[in-house]
């Protein structure tokens, strides 16, 4: 019984340790598209302040709220970022994607 016990232990730490490295290897492989993700919309971003001047809402923002905040996240995400109402200006991904595409005039994918 304890050889069984000792083979079951070692099998399932070995099992153990290939779940974390394909865990690591996932998380990496999220950085690089998170990654993708960010210089894609800081691209749209910055080539619409070049043609407006301004960043999107910048100008819907008054000064008992100075901070305008979209967050590009899945809608199970979103509900569980827990932002408090009031302190920012909140935007949808819709409301940026929209304003987005009335200034650079083309379709912007929401990736």
């Amino acid at each position: 019984m304890k050889g069984y016990l000792s083979i079951f232990t070692i099998l399932f730490l070995c099992s153990c340790a290939a779940v974390d490295d394909a865990e690591v290897r996932f998380q990496n492989d999220a950085d690089l598209i998170r990654l993708e993700h960010l210089v894609y919309w800081t691209g749209l971003i910055e080539e619409y302040e070049s043609r407006q001047g301004t960043y999107p809402f910048q100008n819907e923002l008054d000064s008992s709220q100075s901070i305008g905040l979209v967050n590009i996240a899945t809608k199970q995400q979103a509900r569980s970022i827990g932002i408090v109402s009031g302190r920012y200006t909140m935007k949808t991904i819709a409301e940026l994607v929209e304003e987005l595409e009335s200034v650079l005039g083309r379709a912007i994918d929401e990736m």
